[in-house]
């Protein structure tokens, strides 16, 4: 399901509105390096490279990742930091990964294509609300 979100760099500022995808076949958040890099994000190595595999187990174009960046995201009215992980996400920009979903267990409606976070852990006190 695609869903709109807010992102915003942490040492810019700068807010973006952008398409995702939530992806469960995706095992972490994820960001396309080529956008990453266009909108001169903050830009980290990681200290130990990951392999980056498709759905099917084949190992991904971009071959191992090395970066990540952490944003403010905000998927209305829920806000919080999270840590995307760059990788080739062909014409994606960003997948919202299995463990975000799994954190915050969002009730999805594939039909009216909403979210209700009325399972979100205690911290982020959202239990009710939607998102469309």
């Amino acid at each position: 399901m695609d869903v709109y979100v807010q992102i915003t760099g942490l040492d810019s500022g700068k807010t973006r509105r952008v398409k995702v995808l939530l992806d469960s076949g995706c095992s972490t958040c994820c960001i396309n390096t080529d956008y990453a890099w266009a909108e001169k994000l903050d830009i980290q190595e990681l200290l130990q490279p990951i392999v980056a595999r498709n759905a099917d187990n084949t190992e991904n174009i971009s071959g191992w990742i090395m970066h990540y960046v952490d944003l403010r995201m905000r998927i209305s009215p829920h806000v919080e930091t999270h840590t995307f992980l760059l990788t080739c996400l062909g014409k994606a920009r960003i997948f919202i990964g299995l463990d975000w979903l799994m954190e915050h267990n969002p009730e999805v409606d594939w039909q009216e294509q909403t979210m209700r976070f009325s399972r979100c852990p205690e911290r982020c006190h959202m239990r009710g609300h939607e998102e469309h």
